[in-house]
């Protein structure tokens, strides 16, 4: 288990399994909105010829774990309320 500090951070694993099964889905859960829709539509897109959409799918999965990585190296930890 993550030490309870590391309440916040988003898990690639977590957003790559995501997309695994949606296209988009891991970058929605990384809070990436713009980005979600834009592989979701492209994947969509790729799999009327089917090779390219799973070409497009992998290509959506190593995108949401790296995309999970940087939103967790970028966003500071979020400040308590109650002290310990």
């Amino acid at each position: 288990f993550a030490p309870l500090e590391a309440w916040w951070l988003t898990l690639p694993a977590l957003a790559g399994f995501l997309t695994l099964w949606v296209p988009g889905a891991g970058h929605l859960y990384a809070g990436r909105f713009g980005e979600a829709l834009l592989w979701f539509f492209a994947v969509g897109l790729g799999y009327v010829m089917i090779v390219p959409g799973l070409i497009l799918h992998m290509f959506a999965i190593a995108s949401s774990v790296v995309t999970a990585q940087r939103v967790n190296a970028s966003s500071p930890p979020p400040r308590r309320l109650l002290a310990a």
